[in-house]
Formats: C-alpha cells, structure tokens, sequence
C-alpha cells in the first residue's frame, strides 16, 4: 500500500514544473504497470475472512443474512445449474458462487439493468408484515416484465392454499388477483368498489 501511494505521490510531483497534459498521461501509463503489479490481494477472502464476520458484518457486505446464503448455497449445489464435472476452470464452490453474486448484486446494482451486454436476472420475492422472506423466485435472465416472472413462478400456482384467505399487496406491475390485490390507476373514473 505504501509502495502505491509512493508511485501516485511521484506522479503528481514529477510533472508539476511541465503544464502537459500528455506528458502526465505518459508517465501514469508508464507506471501503471507497476501500480497493478503491486496491488494487495486477498486470496482466502472467501474461506478466511468472510467466516469471521460477525451476522451484523455479513448483513452489512451482502445485504442477506448469512442463513440465506448458506440456504441459497446448499440448493444451488443440489441444482442442475451447479457444474459437477471438470470443465478445466478452477471449481468454485456453491457457497463462494453465492457470495459473488450477494455482493455483485449489491456493489453492481446499476449492472442488473437491461442494458446492452449487462449481466440482468429477475428475483421476485415475497416478504410479510414484519418483513421477513416468505417466498422468494429467482430466474429469468434478461429484461422480463414483473407480470411474466410472477406467472411463471411456482408461487402464482400455488397463491390459494399458500393464502388461505390472506392476500399479497403488490404493485401495479402484478396482475390483480384473488390473493394478489394491486393498486388500480386513479384516471378520475374509479368506481366506489374500486376505491
């Protein structure tokens, strides 16, 4: 760390008596090299130090708590999208697959949008009053209306006897259901069934 602010220290200093612009762009690509070389690395984050995180440190890092992953971890495994044979690529485990994606999903958030050669997958989940996961879909990579991943969810066969005779409250992109119930579009016109 002292050995790259030395290198970025040279670097605004070298140059202070010339007014070049390109003479500055030179000499940081010249010492790029060695800024990259001498960057500190964690090789057992995953195995080392994510264990020794405290509930509130893991929430913190990958706004999930540490059950879930370890949940989403051992489903993943057992899943047909888990790779079980060599495919001549060091093998990652489920458990650090599903730290990546915590933490892609939570420092990249803007990388989820449908936009050209951006990483996007829908995740529909289900909280109750108190705000705890009740049901969670993840699927559909790329652009996918709300309304699609919902009817295709295992959930949306399910709604009756998941509901019994409690509701969802979902937003306008749901369809409106017996137990799914979403705002109606106030144009001036709602009827007094409908308010």
């Amino acid at each position: 760390m002292y050995h790259q602010a030395q290198i970025l220290e040279n670097c605004s200093s070298s140059d202070s008596s010339s007014n070049s612009s390109e003479d500055e762009a030179t000499h940081l690509i010249n010492v790029l090299p060695e800024i990259l070389q001498h960057h500190q690395k964690n090789e057992n984050y995953a195995e080392v130090i994510v264990p020794s995180y405290t509930d509130d440190e893991f929430r913190l890092h990958f706004k999930v708590p540490r059950i879930v992953c370890n949940n989403l971890a051992a489903e993943f495994s057992e899943s047909d999208y888990f790779p079980k044979k060599n495919t001549g690529f060091q093998k990652i485990s489920a458990e650090k697959s599903i730290l990546i994606i915590c933490w892609y999903a939570t420092h990249e958030a803007a990388g989820f949008r449908d936009v050209a050669d951006r990483f996007d997958i829908a995740m529909q989940a289900i909280c109750d009053s108190k705000k705890r996961l009740r049901d969670v879909f993840i699927g559909y990579p790329g652009s996918v209306h709300d309304a699609r991943v919902f009817r295709n969810s295992p959930l949306s066969n399910s709604l009756a006897a998941k509901c019994g005779d409690r509701f969802i409250l979902a937003d306008s992109a749901y369809p409106c259901r017996r137990h799914v119930l979403t705002p109606y579009r106030d144009n001036g016109n709602l009827t007094e069934k409908r308010k």
